[in-house]
């Protein structure tokens, strides 16, 4: 009987020595990532208590703000309708029932006010009763989005204009889009409805082919070829080669034929 007793009082011991291990973990080790999931419920109300940073265009047209609201969440992410779809794929979404995505979710922090910097400027406005949060401004003009979006048309792909001297994007567009504000709405039966009907959608309008999707390189690739053969010092005027229209690749029978 007393043999069983101490297996038992052991078994119970090494339990509660792995409880308390695993709840260290999930309150020291993991709790920073744990609060600032988009996921986390606790995190989402407390961030829609109070607004959120605007999202801006290159050119200075706010792509989403928050607006004060008269239920418990208090405040409202809103797209303003004109860019809405247009920037979709770009600004993503800020939803209590999905979470982030797009930039809400990468500058997450910097919109919230939850950066090292802005956390200790909050110091100083609790005393002067305000909020403080940053605004993300965009390398992406609207016109140039629309243009994008305009070239397009209504075939389904993806457009992507860079700039040469800095990298920065310019255009980001990918269609078919959608609008962001029923994912935003604060009725969550609205929102799951919403989301449903863009999942079953076969166009996959939730899906940013500008850089969730892969892509064969083709004639793009020539920019490289074409960097190596300058690096090298052959030009216009070195001597040219014969073009070959197939090549039959050695110990095969197979034939490789030049498209371009």
């Amino acid at each position: 009987m007393n043999k069983e007793i101490r297996r038992l009082g052991i078994g119970l011991i090494v339990l509660f020595v792995a409880l308390f291990l695993q709840l260290n973990y999930l309150q020291v080790v993991d709790a920073k990532r744990l609060q600032h999931d988009p996921r986390n419920t606790r995190t989402a109300v407390h961030d829609f208590s109070r607004p959120r940073g605007e999202i801006i265009s290159a050119d200075g047209t706010v792509l989403a703000k928050s607006v004060p609201t008269s239920d418990s969440l208090q405040h409202l992410r809103m797209y303003p309708p004109a860019t809405a779809a247009l920037f979709a794929h770009v600004t993503g979404f800020f939803s209590f029932t999905y979470g982030t995505e797009g930039v809400e979710r990468t500058y997450n922090a910097d919109l919230a006010g939850k950066t090292a910097k802005l956390k200790l400027n909050r110091l100083v406005d609790i005393l002067r009763d305000r909020t403080r949060t940053a605004n993300v401004t965009l390398s992406l003009p609207v016109s140039v989005q629309k243009t994008a979006a305009d070239a397009l048309g209504k075939r389904k792909g993806a457009v992507v204009a860079l700039d040469p001297r800095t990298g920065a994007v310019l255009a980001l567009w990918s269609f078919p889009s959608y609008d962001p504000n029923p994912l935003s709405a604060h009725d969550q039966k609205a929102v799951q409805n919403a989301r449903s009907l863009l999942l079953v959608d076969p166009a996959k309008p939730l899906l940013p082919r500008a850089y969730r999707e892969r892509y064969f390189p083709g004639s793009t690739f020539k920019v490289v070829t074409s960097a190596a053969a300058l690096q090298n010092g052959i030009t216009p005027d070195s001597p040219s080669y014969p073009t070959l229209r197939e090549l039959k690749l050695p110990q095969t029978t197979r034939t490789l034929h030049n498209f371009g």
